[in-house]
């Protein structure tokens, strides 16, 4: 190998790849770590990978999610805004349950919420839940909102690959990228 470990971009375990010379990395075809825990695939996985490398410093807050994982984080926003639901995804079956539900026990708490949108969740194919969300397929990713040149490249990536660049969820301030 060549070049000093200080001059390294890539560490892998115990083994120091150079950047000076990618030839010579192994690891050169794979996504980055930080890509791979994701759980992604495709057109997903593709987009991330290339913002990973190009970006080094950039954070992605999630990627594939269960059923579980999802009903979870949607009950966190729900909870603090009795709209989330409404004001984030489109109107699907999925949403208009959770929404429904919501509706009906606005003074629910953020666990007995996430454990009702599990249970409707759970009882839809895979084609409604698509309709929902991405990340349950391993389609879609969030990145914790950072400069203007990494949202200019989600953007980017979103018109080059076909996808959907979200820079709002609701009115929270949530960067999502997801395949269509």
């Amino acid at each position: 190998m060549s070049g000093e470990p200080e001059d390294c971009q890539r560490c892998h375990g115990s083994e120091v790849i150079c950047e000076s010379d990618p030839a010579l990395c192994p690891y050169e075809d794979e996504p980055p770590l930080a890509v791979r825990v994701l759980n992604l695939h495709g057109v997903a996985l593709a987009a991330a990978t290339e913002l990973a490398r190009k970006f080094a410093g950039v954070v992605f807050a999630s990627g594939r999610r269960t059923v579980r994982e999802q009903a979870r984080a949607m009950a966190a926003n729900a909870a603090a805004d009795v709209d989330f639901v409404r004001s984030t995804y489109v109107n699907s079956l999925a949403a208009r349950r959770c929404q429904a539900w919501v509706d009906m026990h606005l003074t629910a708490k953020q666990d007995q919420i996430a454990e009702a949108f599990e249970r409707i969740l759970c009882d839809l194919p895979d084609s409604e839940l698509a309709h929902l969300t991405r990340h349950v397929s391993g389609d879609a990713f969030d990145v914790v909102p950072s400069t203007a040149a990494v949202r200019a490249f989600l953007v980017e990536l979103a018109d080059r690959h076909g996808g959907k660049f979200l820079d709002h969820e609701g009115k929270l301030l949530r960067w999502h990228w997801e395949a269509k």
